[in-house]
């Protein structure tokens, strides 16, 4: 699988906007832009990760636990979230698995920013949570270059 086209990106993130009542789209093609480059197949491993979520009891059978462990400290896909919180948010297959489907990484990355949004009612607070765990003013530069990004979502074609 290719890097995705903006267009493409625009197409999937509308989609299922749509279908989970999300009304921020821009604000997830910013973030798919600024992780991933729009490449749905892109992976991170982040050894200094730490909030890993029931490794013994979530893992997929014939998964080790080093395994599990392993990729719940690894970000996946366009929107770059992290296995243990794709686990959080319900994923419970292989995480290697939700790089085959980038409209299941915009539906997990829907569900992980509304969860995001109970506990910050800001879209800035969000957008730094979603790259440092929490709301942090170290975080500015991210942020704006998320929202940055963010304003190119309107001007996008839609291919047909």
């Amino acid at each position: 699988m290719d890097t995705l086209t903006p267009s493409e990106v625009k197409k999937i993130i509308l989609e299922c906007c749509q279908h989970q009542t999300f009304r921020l789209p821009d604000i997830l093609y910013g973030l798919a832009e600024v992780e991933s480059s729009f490449n749905p197949i892109a992976v991170r491993y982040e050894p200094n990760y730490r909030w890993l979520y029931f490794v013994d009891t979530l893992r997929p059978p014939n998964c080790s636990r080093e395994t599990e462990e392993m990729l719940q400290k690894t970000s996946f896909g366009l929107y770059q979230m992290m296995g243990a919180v794709l686990r959080e948010n319900g994923w419970t297959g292989w995480l290697t698995g939700i790089l085959l489907d980038p409209v299941l990484q915009t539906v997990f990355a829907i569900k992980h920013f509304k969860r995001l949004h109970r506990r910050y009612p800001a879209v800035m607070d969000i957008v730094s949570a979603w790259n440092a765990g929490k709301p942090t003013p170290k975080n500015k530069a991210y942020v704006d270059k998320v929202l940055q990004a963010s304003t190119k979502f309107m001007a996008i074609p839609l291919e047909i």
